[in-house]
């Protein structure tokens, strides 16, 4: 018999454990000002800290996991 868990810091606080990321199709990073003397373009950078996800999918996912298994063999 075995018991695994996954994660097992999420377990002990909600707040520990977690993996976020920053996807590049709903997230800009530089977004276009306008254009300064000389036609030299003038960016503003966005601060991804502002929005992001939280991973939730898989065995690597921020939320805990555990799994018990059972061995029989004749």
């Amino acid at each position: 018999m075995s018991f695994d868990v996954f994660n097992f810091t999420n377990m002990l606080n909600k707040d520990w454990g977690r993996i976020y990321y920053q996807t590049n199709n709903n997230f800009r990073l530089i977004d276009y000002v306008s254009l300064g003397a000389d036609n030299i373009p003038n960016f503003r950078f966005n601060n991804p800290s502002t929005s992001k996800n939280i991973d939730d999918s898989g065995l690597v996912s921020s939320r805990w996991q555990a799994q018990v298994g059972v061995r029989y063999t004749l």
